[in-house]
């Protein structure tokens, strides 16, 4: 195996930042400490895929970008000035070979190339990861990465059909977070963890969904927030229907928020806590992705060995077996239909998380992530 040093740029969301510094201070912590204390709230992808890459032998880090207090406290004693700026000198000291930018909005192809220039005559390979929808931007800046990785088959036939020989990664979960959460006994009641973008090729399904929960009088814990957006249309038809669309979107937008059962947004070990005190967990992915799974959601919410009920996608039987691991619905009748058979029979939604937590601690790993992604690593340095 070829030895290389891995550098991920990441960014994390703002709303999380908020709310991780609300509770947590750094101000007499060095900045390894910080890092350390970040980490371990064990949001999202945290630094997993590092922790296993490191016991394969690869020194590998990651930088997360936008946290700007974490940023600041590496940066005490110099005197860079923007996040770019420290950003850099953290690339200069560290001295990777790859880089991995897992957030493809961050640089500019000016950017790109001050990166992958960083040394004079080092050659610097950069891969991406993109799992959201492709707008002219990402479009454009395709072509700047060695390889590009995406969390669903689908999204690589997507690429693909844009000149892109993208690479399968999908999203996983560590077990190291079943440790840090309370035990507790599922309560036999419904969550839904996430936001809703109410817009073009974004979340209108799970606005249906939410809404189909309250009119059947369904309990359903919706821990998150939902941003409507107009949608944009050339013609004066088009306008007038988004007129109508929008004002009915938004009356039940505020149908939503008003009930008792909506929440904020939930973070970290806080989420999974959540997680594991609820018998089922459900799910939509975004038009755009087809015939595709994969959201993060499935992984965290089997993991935590919540039953997971989704849309029904052609690629969720490569990850889950149908009835026996997860439960799918093909339309609002039927997702209406099999929450309820869930809710009265709370065993069998038992023992399907059951089986979908043994699936996603043996195949859906940070472990395996960690191996795949050295593979595709070792394929492109040996090019």
């Amino acid at each position: 195996m070829r030895c290389y040093r891995l550098l991920e740029i990441t960014t994390t969301y703002e709303a999380y930042l908020l709310s991780y510094y609300k509770k947590n201070t750094i101000e007499n912590l060095s900045y390894q400490e910080a890092y350390e204390q970040f980490v371990n709230d064990s949001f999202a992808e945290s630094d997993y895929i590092h922790r296993y890459l490191k016991e394969m032998g690869i020194e590998s880090k990651v930088i997360f970008y936008n946290n700007k207090k974490l940023q600041e406290k590496w940066n005490e004693n110099s005197n860079f000035k923007t996040p770019f700026d420290i950003m850099m000198a953290q690339i200069k000291r560290f001295k990777p070979d790859v880089v991995y930018i897992s957030d493809m909005y961050l640089f500019s192809k000016d950017e790109l190339d001050r990166i992958r220039n960083y040394e004079t005559g080092k050659v610097v390979k950069i891969v991406g990861f993109h799992f959201v929808v492709l707008n002219d931007f990402t479009r454009s800046m395709l072509g700047y990465y060695d390889q590009i990785y995406t969390g669903s088959r689908s999204f690589v036939e997507l690429f693909q059909q844009e000149g892109i020989n993208a690479k399968l990664l999908r999203h996983a979960f560590d077990k190291s977070v079943l440790q840090k959460v309370s035990d507790v006994n599922k309560q036999n009641k419904v969550i839904f963890p996430g936001n809703v973008f109410v817009g073009k090729d974004m979340h209108s399904n799970r606005l249906q969904m939410l809404l189909t929960m309250m009119q059947e009088e369904i309990p359903c814990s919706f821990y998150g927030n939902i941003y409507l957006q107009e949608r944009q249309f050339r013609t004066i038809l088009g306008k007038w229907k988004n007129k109508i669309l929008y004002r009915k979107e938004s009356e039940i937008v505020d149908k939503i928020n008003g009930n008792s059962n909506h929440y904020g947004n939930i973070y970290g070990v806080e989420y999974y806590n959540v997680l594991a005190s609820n018998l089922i967990c459900i799910n939509s992915h975004v038009p755009i992705i087809k015939w595709g799974a994969g959201n993060m959601r499935m992984f965290e919410a089997t993991g935590m060995g919540t039953c997971l009920l989704t849309d029904d996608k052609k690629e969720n039987q490569e990850l889950f077996e149908i009835d026996k691991e997860i439960v799918t619905y093909a339309n609002l009748e039927e997702f209406k239909d099999k929450l309820k058979w869930l809710m009265n029979c709370p065993n069998e939604a038992e023992k399907i998380g059951k089986a979908a937590q043994k699936k996603t601690l043996d195949v859906h790993t940070y472990q395996n992530k960690a191996y795949q992604l050295n593979e595709y690593i070792q394929e492109l340095l040996t090019v």
